[in-house]
This record gives structure tokens, sequence and C-alpha cells, in this order.
């Protein structure tokens, strides 16, 4: 019973340490023209260390914004849609997210850095809210400026690994059907 007891406290103490991304109810700056990058367009897949798969299509809305469909496999609630654009904050690109709710209510945003591998892999990083002050998504320029300031390293982020995404593997083609045989 201890050792349970133990186990328990271990967990919640982890749990505790960890962070969620931040959700702010102020985007970081408003879609500007010419802010697509046309590297984003299109379908993603993304494995992420414990097996679970995911997809996600970028599709290019107008000139500022994207619209965003997440599939994650296994999951029951099904398909996700967001509004996605991208700013620059201290010439690091990050995307603004804003989940497309059947209800209106009161705009969340959720801020991710992206980046390009070199073998083209879409590389995300989302800012955490274990290491921002309390109230830090209510102040546009409050935020934008503690952004810019602790850009180096893993201050913003979650210290596991960034999510890869890559471009799905093409489909085998399908063979030919036979000709039909003459009588």
């Amino acid at each position: 019973m201890k050792r349970i007891l133990i186990a328990l406290v271990a967990l919640l103490m982890l749990a505790l340490m960890t962070g969620c991304p931040l959700e702010s109810s102020v985007p970081l700056g408003a879609p500007s023209a010419g802010s697509l990058d046309a590297r984003l367009a299109g379908k993603w897949v993304m494995k992420n260390g414990s097996g679970e798969e995911a997809s996600i299509v970028f599709y290019p809305f107008d000139a500022n914004e994207y619209y965003v469909q997440l599939d994650e496999k296994g999951k029951p609630d099904g398909t996700e849609r967001y509004r996605v654009y991208t700013v620059s904050v201290g010439g690091e690109k990050f995307l603004n997210i804003n989940k497309l709710e059947e209800k209106p209510g009161p705009a969340a945003y959720y801020f991710a850095s992206y980046a390009f591998t070199m073998e083209g892999a879409l590389q995300l990083r989302f800012v955490d809210d274990k290491n921002l002050p309390k109230d830090i998504g209510k102040d546009q320029k409050a935020l934008v400026k503690f952004l810019s300031e602790h850009l180096s390293g893993n201050f913003l982020y979650d210290t596991s690994k960034p999510d890869l995404m890559v471009r799905p593997a093409p489909e085998p083609a399908k063979p030919a059907a036979p000709p039909p045989k003459a009588k």
C-alpha cells in the first residue's frame, strides 16, 4: 500500500511540474497580407513518441489565414478545425491558433513556433504556460514583449521533444484493370 501511495504522489508532482499550452485571450498580432507561408499548405502527418497519430491539413483560406483541419487517429470526437495565421516575434515565426467552435464564445489563442528541418519536416513547439507570468495571456503588448525576450533556449516551451510532422508517403498506384477478354 505504501508503494502505491508513493507512486501516486510522484505522479501528482510530475503532473504539477509540467505545464500546458498557454491559452491566451489575445493573439500575438493580426493577420497581415503576405503572411502565408506556402510551405505549410497541404497535408502533414505526425507520430509522437507514444505512438499517437494525427493528420493536419493547412488550407489557404484567404491571403492572410489558413483553415486547418486536425484528425487524430482513434479520437472519438472526430475532426477539430482551426483558424491559423503566422506572426513574426523577434524574427521567429509563430502560428496563432484559434479553435473554431460550433457555439460562439470568447476567443482562445494558442501559439507555436515553427520551423522546417533539413529533411523538410515541420517542427512545432507550443508555448507552454509553465514559466510565463500568470495573466500574460490578457495583454498583447506584454505577451509579445515577454516572448521576444525569451526566444532562445527552451524557456517558453515544454521541454519534451517538439512535434514533428512529415508529408504523407504517396499512395501506391493501383494497377490498371486488365483489358476485357475477347469472346
